[in-house]
């Protein structure tokens, strides 16, 4: 009885793969624009990855800056819709990292007021006992 449902959950899982993929390969885009495969946009982006970014619309591809203007690129798509998953997990790992670089920034900016507050407190302390030890007070 497991074995049937695990098989079935299984066959449902292809099934939905080979449909996306379908309508993937059957975008006029796709079938007629320039294509490349994950492997290699990972060969070719460390030679110049500022031309590089990935866009992340409906389907995932690559935009490859070929002019100085923010408007000179060429779209690239990828060759299966297997390198497309690939490509936007790629793409879910960079933007994950992005928002904990800019969290990570925020916080230490935060801790940094936080230590100032401290300092500050700390220097109005000494300040306040001083003038409690030259009025002649004891502690």
């Amino acid at each position: 009885m497991v074995f049937i449902i695990i098989s079935c959950i299984l066959i449902s899982f292809l099934l939905v793969y080979f449909i996306m993929a379908t309508i993937y390969h059957l975008d006029s885009d796709v079938r007629y624009g320039q294509k490349m495969s994950f492997r290699q946009y990972l060969r070719i982006s460390c030679v110049a990855p500022e031309k590089w970014k990935i866009v992340d619309v409906c389907d995932c591809y690559l935009h490859y800056k070929t002019g100085k203007y923010t408007y000179d690129y060429t779209n690239i798509y990828m060759k299966t819709y297997f390198d497309v998953l690939r490509l936007k997990r790629l793409y879910k790992k960079q933007q994950k990292r992005e928002a904990d670089a800019e969290c990570s920034s925020k916080r230490a900016e935060l801790i940094k007021l936080w230590q100032k507050d401290i300092n500050n407190f700390h220097d109005d302390y000494l300040e306040q006992i001083g003038v409690y030890l030259k009025k002649g007070k004891k502690l």
